[in-house]
């Protein structure tokens, strides 16, 4: 069964920095979120079930992500890229994760972002 994950971010007090608490049904265990913590600080960020594919950082909604839209090997100083926030859209022709600002393709922004980078080049 897939996981349905959330990160929480937990702010830190006498010193602490502040740090992401992970919670949902994750490995077939559901893991509650922190509870101690202020109500209006209860903002929770929806896993949207992919990894960078540099990192392999698990992306999380409102995450800050670097899109390649050329990407050269031999001369990687060329590369170009363009930086966008991922956001849960509802209100367009579909629900489901996209990428602010908006990134002109024939596809949502990231599954045209995660797609085989032989296809970027043509």
């Amino acid at each position: 069964m897939r996981s349905i994950k959330f990160r929480q971010r937990i702010k830190g007090m006498h010193g602490v920095k502040d740090y992401w608490y992970y919670w949902g049904y994750i490995d077939g265990v559901f893991i509650g979120p922190k509870g101690e913590v202020e109500w209006d600080e209860r903002i929770s960020y929806l896993y949207i079930g992919i990894k960078d594919t540099i990192n392999k950082k698990e992306i999380y909604e409102e995450d800050i992500v670097r899109v390649y839209t050329w990407i050269d090997e031999e001369e990687p100083e060329l590369n170009e890229f363009s930086v966008h926030k991922v956001e849960y859209k509802i209100d367009d022709d579909f629900p489901g994760f996209d990428l602010e600002p908006f990134l002109d393709c024939e596809c949502n922004g990231i599954s045209w972002a995660i797609c085989d980078e032989e296809s970027k080049r043509d």
